[in-house]
């Protein structure tokens, strides 16, 4: 069986208006479009639906068991493509993001109160994660993207650069590195106690295989699970860490120290990231336009690097 939307708007119109002739002008069509279409029903259905004369049309007792039901299929099918064209142009829809912690509060979140603003019946579910986490579960299909550091490249993931920030070391105020202004050598870190995330963060990936500074994270005598953890570790004065300049920014002057270090110079490449050849929804959409509003915010910053050419790859997304 294989009946029309045409079929059974046919029907409907028929039976309320009780005539073809004034069926088909509510309708909009021509009264044997819709005798053509009570026909094709019928036939389909295997079931007399009207009982024509010259001067009447009424409904059999098998039209008056099936209106109800065409009638619910009819609304039910109205309201999913308002739905839809809602989501379409979206007014309404959700997301689902992930990124690192740092990313989380100096782009992610701005990006959703601004998302809140322009869009409130966009609904937003955020997580933070690593880097090798983000990644799978991008490939999983359970997050829409992520934002996050990106140190090498993955089968199935498009990722594309929005930024970099520059590395340095994170001290309490009491530390003796934290008694300079000046940007910190390699070499003065070399021998410290380091506190450092988990093998799988992106900050940690890309210290351990850079070919100067890799065997300085090799063993820390800390590790930490969070960002939280390690500035907590950090504050005792226990150690120091290896951080971003956009994971230590909230934290700066307030609580902890930051300073560049040099020779050589790092900087942590940011990345939003898909699954490739997915298309975003029209909600996932609207968040990425607001990240990238967001960006603009980070422009005057000196340990920050925008990526110019981003904006037009991320115009196909």
């Amino acid at each position: 069986m294989n009946l029309s939307l045409r079929q059974l708007r046919a029907f409907a119109a028929v039976a309320h208006e009780q005539s073809f002739v004034r069926a088909a002008s509510s309708l909009h069509v021509s009264p044997s479009a819709i005798t053509l279409a009570i026909r094709e029903l019928e036939r389909d259905v295997g079931v007399r639906l009207f009982d024509r004369t010259t001067r009447n049309v009424s409904m059999t007792r098998a039209a008056s068991v099936f209106l109800p039901i065409v009638e619910r299929t009819l609304n039910d099918l109205e309201r999913v493509v308002g739905d839809l064209q809602l989501i379409g142009t979206s007014q309404t829809g959700s997301v689902v993001v992930a990124g690192a912690a740092s990313l989380i509060d100096n782009l992610i979140a701005p990006a959703i109160g601004r998302l809140a603003q322009e869009h409130p019946g966009i609904s937003v579910s955020l997580s933070e994660d690593i880097t090798e986490s983000v990644i799978e579960s991008v490939l999983e299909g359970r997050i829409d993207f992520g934002v996050t550091s990106v140190w090498r490249s993955y089968d199935g993931i498009e990722a594309v650069p929005i930024l970099e920030d520059r590395m340095g070391v994170l001290a309490a105020p009491s530390h003796p590195l934290a008694q300079t202004d000046a940007a910190i050598d390699w070499s003065q870190i070399a021998k410290l106690p380091l506190a450092a995330l988990a093998p799988g963060a992106g900050v940690r990936a890309v210290l351990i295989n850079h070919p100067k500074v890799g065997q300085i994270l090799q063993r820390p005598l800390y590790q930490a699970s969070s960002m939280n953890v390690l500035r907590a570790l950090v504050g005792q004065n226990v150690s120091v860490a290896i951080d971003t300049w956009l994971s230590a920014r909230p934290f700066v002057d307030r609580e902890l120290r930051f300073r560049p270090l040099r020779d050589p110079s790092i900087w942590r490449k940011v990345c939003l990231v898909r699954r490739e050849s997915r298309s975003l929804s029209p909600a996932a959409a609207q968040l990425v336009t607001c990240l990238k509003s967001e960006l603009q915010s980070l422009r005057q910053d000196k340990f920050v690097r925008l990526e110019r050419a981003s904006n037009d790859r991320l115009l196909s997304w």
